[in-house]
């Protein structure tokens, strides 16, 4: 089978050639960032920057070298920012992270990530793995007709702002 026969055999409850395999076809199918620096080392693969494909799970873009080793029968199509930088981990190893992308470490070793108008939105304490939702943009929304005053976010509404990209 091929790849893409095998995803669709197993989406359609028919038994595949055998067990399709998803190594980070989505961000939520993806590797953290930690683990994934360990599998390169164990697998003897020379050391580079690992790029990000979740920014709040912290989670990697696995590299085609990944998913060939492991004969992954998805790949990851992202929308990422025109323009990469490099970020400093805090586990030791460099990552590449979209450059508009800014957490910012507090006094008592908490990232926080500010929306905008400098709101705290996401939050990971410090030596936390992750981001979590500190405060939600339509927290305070208690009727439909109050949506129309949000309509810039309904525009960009699953494309965060770090990922300049425009999908329209």
């Amino acid at each position: 089978m091929t790849p893409r026969e095998r995803i669709m055999a197993t989406l359609e409850h028919r038994e595949p050639d055998r067990l399709a395999i998803d190594c980070g076809g989505t961000d939520c199918s993806s590797i953290h960032l930690i683990a994934y620096d360990r599998l390169r080392k164990h697998l003897g693969i020379e050391p580079r920057p690992i790029r990000l494909a979740c920014k709040l799970q912290l989670v990697a873009d696995c590299d085609e070298e990944i998913q060939d080793r492991f004969h992954a029968d998805v790949k990851a199509l992202y929308f990422g920012p025109r323009k990469w930088r490099s970020w400093e981990s805090g586990w030791g190893f460099d990552a590449q992270a979209p450059q508009l992308w800014r957490p910012e470490v507090l006094a008592d070793g908490k990232s926080v990530i500010r929306d905008g108008a400098g709101v705290i939105r996401y939050e990971r304490p410090a030596g936390g793995y992750y981001f979590d939702a500190a405060s939600f943009v339509l927290a305070d929304v208690q009727s439909p007709q109050e949506f129309d005053k949000y309509q810039a976010i309904f525009d960009r509404w699953d494309w965060p702002a770090p990922d300049d990209e425009s999908v329209q």
